[in-house]
């Protein structure tokens, strides 16, 4: 047998096996009636930290304050959400008795936080006084009180919540 004989018979077996169409189907798969990402949040917590590092605003009500490496004075609370939503849209405000300091109100992405939960981390309020005054240090707000309200909302469902915090100025 010339040595090229089982080169060919094994290109002329390949050959053939190469007409057969091998056509993958997935397994059926019964969803409920809901998945987690149709399902809008029911409640809203919002502290600071990020994943096992998140303390909620209950167990630390300090609002801290930083200098932006861009400027301005910002508080950047975590937010979390019982949902799975891609995105939130978030809603806050940070007023004291006289003044609304800053507020933020656009449409997020989201990520994993527990199981069931997502959150927004970081999420950036400006923080300066009203005009007139709004050039003003902010330096005179320390240990001021204040109220942070928040609103998320996703899939027709949405979620409110207010803390009384004590701000943490620089």
């Amino acid at each position: 047998m010339p040595r090229s004989a089982p080169l060919l018979l094994a290109l002329a077996l390949s050959s053939a096996a190469c007409d057969e169409v091998v056509r993958w189907v997935d397994p059926e798969v019964a969803l409920g009636e809901t998945t987690g990402s149709e399902r809008g949040p029911s409640t809203l917590v919002v502290g600071f930290g990020e994943g096992e590092d998140f303390v909620p605003l209950d167990d630390d009500p300090t609002q801290r304050v930083v200098a932006g490496l861009q400027g301005g004075t910002w508080t950047m609370p975590t937010l979390r959400a019982d949902t799975l939503a891609a995105t939130l849209h978030v809603a806050c405000t940070l007023t004291t008795a006289a003044e609304l300091l800053g507020e933020t109100d656009l449409t997020t992405p989201t990520r994993p936080a527990s199981p069931g939960w997502v959150e927004v981390a970081r999420l950036p309020i400006p923080v300066s006084h009203a005009p007139p005054s709004s050039h003003l240090p902010i330096a005179d707000l320390e240990g001021a009180a204040a109220t942070l309200a928040c609103e998320v909302s996703a899939a027709g469902s949405r979620a409110a919540t207010t803390y009384r915090v004590t701000l943490d100025v620089p």
